[in-house]
């Protein structure tokens, strides 16, 4: 997860918009690593930095099927 978020971050410096998949993957990676406390953080800041864009319901969606 280190290394997904190290990414992550260069993608944004680089002006790169996370989108719903960079975004579920990442949570995704979160549940599998079974640390919840980081996928919910993750999702409160999708859903307050995407809160406009799409649903982020779809994500849980995703990431539970």
């Amino acid at each position: 997860m280190v290394k997904a978020l190290e990414v992550c971050g260069e993608m944004v410096g680089d002006g790169v918009e996370l989108n719903i998949i960079t975004y579920s993957t990442l949570i995704d990676g979160y549940c599998k690593a079974k640390n919840m406390e980081g996928a919910m953080g993750l999702y409160t800041e999708m859903v307050i930095v995407k809160a406009n864009s799409w649903d982020p319901k779809y994500v849980i969606v995703k990431i539970i099927h």
